[in-house]
């Protein structure tokens, strides 16, 4: 039995955002210290939703996840790694901090590693920063988060990895 993935699947890039996310933009709000234990972050609300991206991603193919959020711009990678919890083993990095810019951020990854567009998913609750890669973006409601685009997510992933 061979474990290669079949011809047909392609590898997928995740890029997310936090705030608005992975945990509703109100939660952000409450919190002024990206620095707090996890766990003081964890009970005002913050990264609530880093269990159910993992159970979501748990059964796809392996895939490439990216964190574009402005927390990357105050948090060490590491520190990226510990926030995301349960997600932290598949994080393969931050955009650049050097740029700004999300969209341009998450381009200039795609172009490092030579993904194709069509190969990206981005989670994002502001999908007006988004021009050139305004289909590939999953937008969350603010006040609710990734709970609320659970199967537009499942269906972007499914279009990406060419399924």
């Amino acid at each position: 039995m061979s474990n290669a993935l079949p011809t047909n699947i392609r590898q997928v890039v995740l890029s997310i955002d936090f705030d608005g996310v992975l945990h509703p933009l109100e939660a952000a709000y409450a919190v002024n210290d990206s620095r707090l234990p996890r766990d003081e972050l964890l009970r005002a609300g913050l990264f609530c939703h880093c269990q159910l991206l993992e159970d979501l991603l748990r059964t796809r193919a392996p895939l490439k996840l990216i964190v574009h959020s402005s927390w990357r711009l105050a948090c060490p990678t590491e520190r990226i790694r510990e926030l995301l919890g349960p997600l932290g083993h598949r994080l393969r990095g931050v955009t650049p901090t050097d740029i700004a810019d999300r969209e341009e951020s998450i381009l200039e990854v795609l172009r490092r590693w030579q993904v194709p567009k069509k190969n990206l998913v981005v989670l994002d609750d502001h999908a007006f920063y988004f021009r050139t890669l305004r289909n590939n973006v999953v937008k969350c409601p603010s006040e609710a988060g990734l709970v609320s685009v659970v199967g537009g997510l499942t269906d972007a992933l499914d279009r990406a990895g060419g399924l």
